[in-house]
């Protein structure tokens, strides 16, 4: 099972600016003073190339996330025994499956813990190894993770990762720390809410970046045909030890919507390209608008000194800047 990649958009947003020509750099200080206006500054630039570590930690979190929901699978139709072994993709890998029946119901429940222990397992389209510890916080229904049964859910789990390590395309991260992931469908409504909230989360790919204060919902109707669909970054910071820098991201005043066209059966699909929206990035004096309009359309506006007075504007499509 998969969550919705959420964060995903937050990658494109991203790139799209790097491929604007819009360079995401650090700004910082030589004081170790925590000062929380430290921040990531949006720039002009001709760089043809660019390296962007919040587009890496954004990602490399979303792959953590996909891996970590496939808990959810097992509420449903474990039952709790000795350790339980499940093939990978790949024929050599495989996933150990320990449960801390903590309330004895013999069966997943509120409060127990899964271990799930990787090695060399393909998932995901990544190689990982290591422990993810997944703590059931709330679960609510027959059908966990499946819409088309008609009933009611919730699967609320916290997920904590301890030198977990992830290789894709030749290159390696190391994960530490934990995030919250909430799922929750009303057959009802048809609405399907998702949620993913931490505090610290610690990636390592040879400089070490830490995000903190995340804070990321969406919500798609799945009783309009084509299915709606918003996100919504309420917060977000990624912060550099390499670089002690602070990054920003808040919607402006409506959600992204036209992100997907999906039925019941189809949920755990990429997202497609908005069809409209604004999010704001900002970093320590400065900030872009990204608005999102018809016929692919997108157009950037960069304030780069913080005076709240526009200094450029990009505007593109869609498969131009992808």
């Amino acid at each position: 099972m998969k969550i919705i990649k959420a964060i995903a958009f937050a990658c494109m947003i991203l790139f799209t600016l790097i491929a604007g020509k819009c360079f995401v750099v650090s700004s910082f200080d030589n004081n170790d003073d925590d000062d929380d206006r430290e921040g990531l500054t949006i720039v002009l630039t001709n760089a043809e190339t660019t390296s962007s570590e919040v587009v890496q930690s954004l990602t490399q979190t979303l792959t953590v996330a996909d891996i970590a929901s496939q808990s959810a699978q097992y509420v449903n139709d474990v039952v709790v025994s000795d350790p339980l072994s499940y093939s990978c993709d790949n024929p050599s890998g495989v996933i150990i499956l320990t449960i801390k029946d903590l309330d004895r119901s013999n069966r997943v429940s509120v409060g127990d813990d899964l271990l799930l222990r990787y090695t060399n397992c393909s998932a995901d389209n990544v190689i990982v190894n290591g422990d993810l510890m997944i703590s059931v916080l709330d679960a609510k229904g027959i059908y966990i993770g499946h819409f088309e049964s008609g009933s009611d859910w919730l699967f609320t789990l916290s997920v904590n990762a301890s030198s977990f390590k992830v290789r894709t395309e030749n290159k390696v991260f190391i994960v530490n720390g934990e995030m919250e992931i909430a799922l929750q469908f009303n057959a009802t409504t048809a609405l399907l809410e998702t949620k993913i909230t931490n505090n610290t989360l610690a990636l390592d790919s040879g400089s070490q970046s830490i995000i903190s204060a995340m804070d990321i919902s969406q919500l798609i109707n799945f009783s309009i045909v084509p299915s709606s669909y918003s996100l919504t970054i309420n917060s977000l910071k990624i912060s550099s030890g390499a670089q002690s820098g602070t990054f920003n991201a808040t919607t402006k005043s409506y959600p992204l919507s036209g992100m997907e066209l999906l039925d019941l059966s189809e949920y755990f699909i990429d997202l497609h390209l908005p069809e409209n929206g604004v999010i704001n990035i900002s970093g320590k004096n400065s900030n872009a608008d990204v608005s999102i309009m018809p016929d692919e359309w997108v157009s950037i506006d960069i304030d780069i000194d913080g005076d709240s007075i526009s200094d450029a504007v990009i505007s593109s499509t869609w498969s131009e800047i992808n």
